[in-house]
């Protein structure tokens, strides 16, 4: 009876020293490591052609006004003025440029889990899904059916989750009013939603379904959800909501108490769920937080050197944690990225621990 008492004692502190071990060797992040850039330089003129890479002339500010990555590292920037699409492969070493249909002015783009691409043209509030060797799936104008009768009608961002749908920002204006909509797209539907509504003279309407809040960001993440970043005027703090594919919101949090600056934007949601913010100021670095989906601070980082950040720098976050940005410089369009370094659990305790 001892000798089994003993033996049980035995496996059970073999069990212990092994879960430990693997408990301290497991792989956790411990900051961000920046990948080489590319630049892409300003287009000549609105008509100007060929792909100027890395160092071009200076020409007249003609250039990308929005980009996304693809799951396989592709990044995909919207060369506005010219009216196609540039396709840089991981590192910025091969690129390729696809031809955009007549009269088709891409102002924002996005990416789902299959490599396939919404496009979108803000003026005309269409939206152009293609393939991803740049095949035409379909075209179709969102927003709804006031889109087409409203005096103004604008799409000012898209974001597609992995399976392929589709939230979409804007407004519409007329006489009567001015709404901010926020429309769910999947392949044969569309759930659009108030997210504000007032009068010209700036008094609020009462609509059915409205969110009633101004949309700041959105983002989409893992298991079909939407995330939007919200603020009331006069509210120092934002708040964050998760929404379903089909428009409900299912979670909302506060952001009180993560210690977000007013100039802090939505940056995007990684495939765990994490929360990403950022803020810049010109002159000074880059800041990026990273919150878990209860709203708690996780971590933050600082992107970019001081004296090379400005004010105009977008920021896309993949699934897997890395982070692009987009910043604007004298000849062109600077493109970074920053992927998460792991490292062995105790080796992450022992630098947090050690005197700086």
């Amino acid at each position: 009876m001892v000798v089994k008492l003993g033996r049980v004692g035995l496996g059970l502190a073999i069990v212990l020293v092994l879960a430990g071990a693997v408990w301290w060797l497991w792989p956790v992040e411990a900051g961000l490591v920046r990948e080489p850039c590319f630049q892409v330089r300003w287009a000549a003129a609105a008509s100007g052609e060929g792909v100027g890479w890395i160092e071009g002339a200076d020409g007249l500010r003609y250039g990308p006004q929005s980009f996304t990555v693809g799951s396989d590292g592709r990044l995909l920037i919207a060369d506005t003025f010219r009216r196609r699409l540039l396709v840089v492969q991981p590192g910025g070493k091969e690129t390729a440029w696809w031809a955009l249909p007549e009269g088709f002015t891409c102002t924002d783009l996005a990416v789902d889990g299959a490599g396939r691409l919404y496009l979108v043209d803000g003026r005309s509030c269409r939206v152009l899904k293609l393939d991803r060797q740049g095949g035409r799936l379909w075209e179709r104008t969102v927003l709804g059916q006031e889109a087409t009768t409203a005096d103004l009608a604008m799409v000012e961002a898209v974001v597609a989750d992995a399976g392929g749908r589709l939230m979409v920002l804007g407004y519409l204006l007329d006489d009567a009013r001015y709404r901010r909509s926020v429309s769910l797209l999947g392949d044969g539907d569309e759930t659009v939603l108030v997210a504000r509504e007032i009068g010209r003279s700036g008094q609020p309407l009462s609509v059915s379904g409205v969110l009633d809040a101004f949309v700041r960001g959105m983002a989409a993440g893992p298991q079909g959800r939407f995330y939007l970043y919200v603020q009331d005027a006069g509210e120092q703090h934002g708040r964050l909501l998760e929404l379903a594919a089909t428009g409900r919101v299912v979670r909302e949090v506060s952001l009180s108490e993560a210690g977000l600056p007013p100039s802090a934007r939505l940056a995007g949601v990684d495939g765990r769920g994490r929360v990403y913010f950022a803020a810049f100021v010109p002159g000074d670095q880059g800041i990026l937080w990273v919150l878990e989906p209860n709203g708690r601070m996780k971590a933050s980082h600082l992107l970019g050197s001081p004296g090379r950040v400005s004010a105009g720098v977008t920021v896309r976050v993949t699934r897997d944690g890395t982070i692009y940005t987009a910043r604007s410089t004298h000849s062109g369009m600077e493109y970074e990225s920053w992927r998460p370094v792991l490292v062995p659990r105790l080796l992450g305790r022992l630098r947090s621990s050690s005197p700086r």
